[in-house]
């Protein structure tokens, strides 16, 4: 097994640099976009 990188969608108008501020990003459309995602076959990690 192997991954080259990884990354994490936040909607926030804010800086992203702990657990603290990635509570503040908008929970509902991460929600929306990621059925969105998995109704085409595209699968994210779910957090």
């Amino acid at each position: 097994n192997f991954v080259s990188s990884m990354f994490q969608i936040f909607f926030t108008d804010k800086p992203v640099v702990d657990y603290r501020s990635s509570k503040n990003a908008d929970a509902k459309k991460f929600k929306k976009m990621f059925s969105a995602l998995l109704k085409k076959g595209i699968f994210i990690a779910p957090s």
